[in-house]
């Protein structure tokens, strides 16, 4: 099980949480691209700009030696929020080969990590970056985070596709007064994220 993944983006400490498969004895490597670079992982076929929409991208974490299973972070000051995309293999069998015992554990993974946590949603929903659709499912949380020497309510979202063999998963957060400029800012960099073809020519699932 991979472990956390914590990212310190602006005033937010955001755990940020894959869920894939990592093997404990891999290290994985961080590193920042270029401010005008675009990432391309050429095992995955994901492509991460310098921005997107107005997010700006962060750091980018390749877990393990195959390069197939990678988290790339951006923020947006505007709202404070910070924002991670992961791309992972779907595993060939056991409890996380399925989506929906993946979606549950990655759900489980942040009821647990947080003692005074709330979900408000759990929903299937659709995206279309490229005018292609994408049918995942969504949870929505609030909890309280310690940001500095005091307390603040955030709420944390999190979106899971499968694309073929891999997962895509998004995690966000930001801080709970910010949702009404959050919401569409999510939504602008859902539809503006482009996913690549796959190999007969489509986009998408």
């Amino acid at each position: 099980m991979r472990h956390c993944v914590v990212f310190v983006i602006l005033v937010c400490l955001c755990g940020l949480t894959g869920c894939g498969a990592l093997d404990a004895t891999i290290r994985s490597k961080t590193f920042q691209p270029g401010p005008t670079e675009i990432y391309t992982n050429a095992v995955t076929g994901f492509c991460f700009p310098p921005t997107v929409d107005t997010f700006n991208r962060e750091r980018v974490t390749v877990f393990n030696r195959q390069g197939n299973d990678i988290g790339v972070g951006y923020n947006q000051p505007g709202y404070r929020m910070a924002l991670t995309v992961f791309v992972y293999p779907i595993p060939a069998d056991g409890p996380d080969s399925t989506f929906d015992a993946h979606f549950k554990r990655c759900e489980q993974t942040i009821l647990v990590q947080h003692s005074d946590v709330q979900l408000v949603t759990n929903e299937d929903i659709q995206i279309w970056p490229g005018n292609v659709r994408h049918d995942g499912r969504r949870a929505v949380f609030n909890y309280m985070q310690a940001n500095g020497s005091v307390n603040q309510a955030v709420r944390s979202e999190l979106y899971l596709f499968a694309r073929g063999k891999q997962f895509v998963l998004y995690r966000m957060t930001y801080p709970e007064s910010m949702e009404g400029g959050a919401e569409p800012a999510i939504k602008f960099f859902l539809e503006d994220f482009a996913w690549p073809q796959d190999k007969s020519g489509n986009t998408g699932n």
